[in-house]
């Protein structure tokens, strides 16, 4: 779950996708190529500014559930999760949340993450322990109009580097 968080992976889908509908629509060959080549530049981009705008920044965060894995993977960056599950519903225990604070604390994290659709109240209890603040880190799994895959994850990449780059 989540691969599509990073972007060298998204890259991928995207030439897949397009040499899917190539195969299946000969005629529009060109079409899906051309576009998932700009697509795939865009990307490149993106990766490209992720992996230097975090590059000397701190490496732990804490997100809500294990959403960020591939992401994490690809940037050297360590995720530590509130929920040890891809559940973003499911409850700590009050055990989770106390080992959570402790290792917020060690590890000088003043950053929860949380995401889009999920009630914050659990990243906002470990961030009243710990004198923090709460952000969103989305996994795109929740659809708006107005906002293109570029554009959300430019938005974590904002909120990542408030949370790792201080």
């Amino acid at each position: 779950p989540h691969i599509w968080l990073n972007p060298k992976m998204a890259q991928i889908q995207v030439q897949n996708i397009a040499n899917a509908l190539s195969k299946n629509d000969p005629e529009n060959q060109d079409y899906y190529q051309k576009n998932s080549q700009s697509y795939i530049k865009e990307l490149e981009l993106l990766d490209n500014e992720i992996r230097i705008e975090l590059s000397k920044c701190n490496h732990d965060f804490i997100a809500s559930h294990n959403a960020f894995s591939y992401f994490a993977d690809e940037y050297g960056l360590v995720q530590h999760t509130i929920i040890n599950s891809n559940d973003p519903e499911a409850e700590p225990t009050s055990k989770t949340l106390e080992k959570i604070i402790n290792l917020a604390r060690k590890n000088d994290i003043n950053v929860i993450f949380t995401e889009e659709g999920i009630d914050s109240k659990t990243s906002q209890i470990i961030t009243n322990e710990i004198g923090g603040k709460v952000l969103v880190l989305s996994p795109l799994e929740i659809g708006t109009k107005n906002f293109t895959y570029i554009d959300r994850m430019k938005q974590n990449l904002s909120n990542l580097k408030e949370a790792l780059c201080r």
